[in-house]
């Protein structure tokens, strides 16, 4: 037999109390986001060590990842290098931001223009199993 209990109301909080609760949550966080970057870090060292670039479990997926940024070194050097390859430009005062997808499919097939540059960057992620995903498995 299921007893319904009375839902409990709270008061709202004061602005005086958000900011005290704001605080010692900020606490909290920084203290966690601190175990969870050192965690991210030694993780991703031992990825790379290993050489493994997935870990599965049944309660979550371990990837290492790689991002690729393209990075403008020198607008005029890129730009000419663009025209020397008969590249169209779309410009703007700046690389307008379709051009980024070009920049990172130029640097997917390995062409090389003076002026563009790259920022590679390695994290590690973690996915949870989804209810799904543990239905199968415990199948």
């Amino acid at each position: 037999m299921k007893i319904n209990a009375p839902a409990i109301v709270e008061a709202p909080l004061t602005p005086f109390q958000k900011a005290a609760r704001f605080y010692e949550v900020e606490k909290v966080y920084k203290k966690l986001k601190l175990e969870r970057d050192t965690l991210k870090a030694d993780l991703l060292k031992m990825t790379q060590d290993l050489g493994v670039l997935t870990l599965k479990t049944d309660i979550y997926v371990l990837s290492r990842i790689k991002k690729i940024t393209p990075q403008i070194e020198s607008y005029r050097t890129l730009k000419a290098s663009l025209e020397a390859e008969n590249i169209p430009i779309v410009l703007e005062e700046h690389f307008a931001p379709q051009m980024l997808i070009l920049f990172k499919e130029l640097i997917k097939e390995g062409r090389e223009l003076d002026g563009l540059g790259k920022l590679e960057t390695e994290y590690i992620q973690v996915r949870l199993a989804t209810k799904k995903e543990e239905e199968t498995q415990n199948a």
